[in-house]
């Protein structure tokens, strides 16, 4: 019984990792399609790499993460090593997409671009927001 718990805890775990890791890495590469100043061009052996990188990290991450889950909420000092190996994983996997791809200028945005700064500005300032009340109370 308690071997088919524990199995059932990595299946999850590494269901998630995955599921998380390719978020990560489609985000990444999503956000520069959307632009239409310029196109891409992927090297993908460092889509796989950046991805790869994603998903390790996000399988250690929640590993420590449930391993530690007993005693999280006392000891700040495992919520600051889950954060800054996270922090470190995802710079590497943007550093490692980023090496990988090609940008080709399309052309210049013509309007002043005002109206879109106005909503990022305030989209960032909301998320923050919500991410620093979650953390002070949570």
């Amino acid at each position: 019984r308690r071997s088919q718990h524990a199995a059932i805890r990595i299946g999850s775990l590494v269901v998630c990792g995955i599921c998380a890791g390719a978020a990560i890495t489609e985000m990444h590469y999503l956000g520069n399609n959307g632009t239409t100043n310029y196109r891409l061009h992927l090297s993908w052996p460092h889509v796989f790499g950046a991805a790869s990188i994603a998903v390790g990290a996000s399988l250690l991450s929640f590993g420590l993460f449930f391993h530690w889950s007993g005693s999280w909420l006392n000891n700040i000092f495992r919520r600051a090593v889950v954060a800054c190996f996270l922090a470190l994983a995802v710079s590497g996997m943007h550093w490692t997409a980023a090496a990988g791809t090609w940008y080709e200028l399309r052309g210049y945005h013509k309007s002043s671009g005002n109206e879109r700064n106005v909503t990022l500005i305030v989209a960032l300032c909301l998320v923050s927001s919500i991410s620093c009340i979650f953390w002070c109370f949570y």
